[in-house]
């Protein structure tokens, strides 16, 4: 037994619309659109304030052997503080 779609209906004249063209209801389209316009806009919200909060004036870090001695020094002192 096979079902036959719903008859077609005139709407104001030329315009013929099925009831059931859509496997998903309207309103589960919309709230599919609705939760991708949400998602869109976080990923743009994220996206700016991390734009934002960039680093202006980064730590750059330097490798023991290019340190002078007198650096060297200094690191070793700070370390030692932290120790104690």
């Amino acid at each position: 037994m096979t079902l036959a779609p719903p008859p077609l209906r005139s709407i104001k004249g030329s315009v013929q619309v099925c009831s059931r063209s859509s496997p998903l209801p309207h309103r589960t389209h919309m709230g599919h659109f609705l939760g991708v316009v949400r998602v869109l806009f976080l990923c743009l919200f994220v996206a700016g304030i991390a734009a934002q909060k960039s680093c202006q004036e980064p730590k750059v870090r330097r490798e023991w052997r290019k340190l002078s001695p007198d650096e060297r020094a200094e690191w070793i002192g700070a370390v030692n503080v932290l120790i104690s």
